[in-house]
């Protein structure tokens, strides 16, 4: 009898772990979030924060929600110790890949990928892509009906292909005997891998997964690079950015459009 194989996810070093013990969500992407939980969804709704680590995200709404109610997913349990209790609070150790399987029937209002996409790697480009994919239609199985998905992330968008700079960052940050020159480049994740997209590439994979995209915002300051390294990975545009999506089934009864990418031109241009 053949036996199919499961390849598990690169997972980061506890040394690279450190980096994440702390919210990358700052209050330009907060009142994103917020503005779009009032508008859809008012001051009770559930959510999931996938890959929430230290909890800090889940915390601050929660506070600013007080009839809210929410769980942190992350399979690092260094991190997930940190995390402050709540009885409104759940924590669970597991793996995003486990997304479709791991809840049963319990479904959310809104499940966060708070710069969290870009970290979950497999060996190989194309299993990672896959994987990002799979993710993003496991997330959709979640949601209740009236939910979305909200993914921030950075935006790496070419000069010359649109995912090609994603791609390289990928090919450098994963081959381990590139790790000490790569780290020194200031590349946290040298050796394990990371895998950013542009922005159109972000928009066809969530219409892919029955997503149509409501809201896009970008941060008005998201770091530099060097001329140097936009050069040597064709990078056009880097920036930090907001997008919230709900299912296709929501958005045509909320006046959507039939294409599954986006509900109002006016609040979220196509790439």
């Amino acid at each position: 009898m053949a036996h199919t194989q499961t390849i598990e996810p690169v997972r980061l070093t506890d040394q690279q772990l450190v980096r994440y013990d702390m919210d990358f969500i700052d209050d330009e992407l907060f009142a994103s979030i917020t503005g779009c939980i009032d508008a859809q969804l008012g001051p009770e709704f559930s959510f999931v924060d996938v890959g929430g680590g230290i909890g800090g995200f889940t915390d601050r709404l929660l506070a600013a929600y007080p009839g809210a109610r929410g769980v942190v997913l992350d399979n690092a349990p260094a991190l997930l110790d940190k995390n402050e209790r709540s009885d409104r609070k759940t924590l669970v150790l597991a793996g995003a890949e486990e997304l479709d399987r791991i809840f049963g029937a319990e479904r959310f209002d809104i499940v966060f990928l708070n710069y969290a996409l870009h970290h979950f790697v497999l060996p190989s480009y194309g299993a990672t892509r896959r994987l990002q994919r799979s993710v993003l239609s496991a997330s959709r199985g979640l949601l209740t009906e009236r939910g979305a998905v909200s993914l921030c992330e950075n935006m790496a968008n070419g000069r010359y292909l649109p995912n090609l700079p994603g791609r390289l960052v990928f090919g450098m940050t994963s081959l381990r005997a590139l790790a000490p020159l790569v780290r020194r480049l200031g590349a946290n994740t040298a050796g394990t891998g990371v895998c950013f997209n542009a922005r159109s590439t972000w928009y066809a994979d969530l219409a892919d997964a029955g997503f149509a995209v409501d809201h896009y915002s970008e941060r008005s300051w998201s770091g530099q690079l060097s001329t140097l390294k936009r050069t040597l990975l064709t990078i056009d545009r880097w920036t930090g950015a907001h997008v919230w999506a709900t299912p296709l089934s929501t958005a045509r009864s909320r006046g959507g459009t039939s294409d599954g990418r986006t509900i109002s031109t006016s609040r979220a241009d196509r790439p």
